[in-house]
């Protein structure tokens, strides 16, 4: 009775033992197999999908001086044209362009005048002015310079594409002559000649004068002009006149006829 008891313990121990080798060997078989990844023909086109696109908008991006072409030239001794052409598909932030003095430090800027823009609300700013195309400023100067000196600018500006990707800021420093002030003032008009003709100033002449000094002049003018040679013809008409009359001509009727 007891020999059974202790043969009924000993196997009951072995069959536990064997079933628990048993599971962690499945457990192990199972941990051996790889991972089930979805390969299915959707999932590989969605992929697809969105490595294209993100390809294709890095490479229709210009660079940064392609997008916004900057230029900068003296327009006279006092003022500096700043301009952008700007790409199509991108635009100009009107907050961001800023100009500031490197040299000289005597050297003061005016305010920029900017043109009517484009109102926008951008993700990244919120609302916000920009330009498309072109942007045109002239920056006044305010300076003691002489004709010959070099003045450095740094001009910043910052733009975006409208696909809706931004650059970084820009800075671009400028170095310009300051020109002669006859160059700068060559192109001022030169001032009006006056448009009076010569009989014009000669009667606002008469007309500045009293009457009787303006009589006198007249006579005197008249009696200049009989001496010329117009009124040569005049000579033998006038003599036919005269001698017209005959005998009952008198010296007072022959110089009043004269006159």
């Amino acid at each position: 009775m007891m020999l059974n008891t202790i043969l009924k313990s000993i196997f009951a121990v072995l069959f536990t033992l064997a079933t628990s080798i048993n599971i962690a060997s499945a457990v192990n078989e199972n941990s051996r197999q790889p991972a089930i990844v979805d390969t299915s023909n959707n999932g590989i086109s969605s992929l697809q999908q969105l490595f294209n696109g993100f390809s294709s908008s890095t490479n229709e991006l210009l660079e940064p001086e392609k997008a916004f072409s900057f230029t900068a030239e003296m327009t006279n001794a006092n003022s500096v044209s700043l301009d952008w052409n700007i790409a199509d598909g991108y635009y100009l932030y009107q907050d961001k362009v800023k100009v500031s003095v490197d040299e000289p430090k005597s050297l003061q800027l005016g305010p920029l005048d900017f043109p009517p823009g484009i109102s926008k609300h951008d993700e990244t700013f919120g609302n916000t002015v920009v330009y498309y195309n072109n942007l045109a400023l002239t920056q006044p100067l305010t300076h003691h310079l002489k004709a010959g000196d070099t003045i450095s600018l740094s001009v910043s500006f910052q733009g975006c594409a409208d696909i809706g990707v931004c650059y970084p800021p820009m800075n671009k420093t400028v170095e310009l002559l300051i020109p002669s002030s006859s160059a700068a003032t060559s192109s001022t008009p030169p001032p009006l000649q006056s448009s009076l003709t010569e009989t014009d100033q000669i009667a606002n002449s008469l007309l500045n004068q009293s009457f009787w000094w303006t009589c006198v002049i007249l006579f005197g003018a008249g009696l200049a002009l009989s001496f010329t040679p117009c009124v040569f013809p005049m000579i033998p008409i006038l003599s036919g006149i005269i001698i017209g009359h005959g005998e009952s001509l008198t010296q007072r009727k022959a110089l009043y006829l004269s006159l």
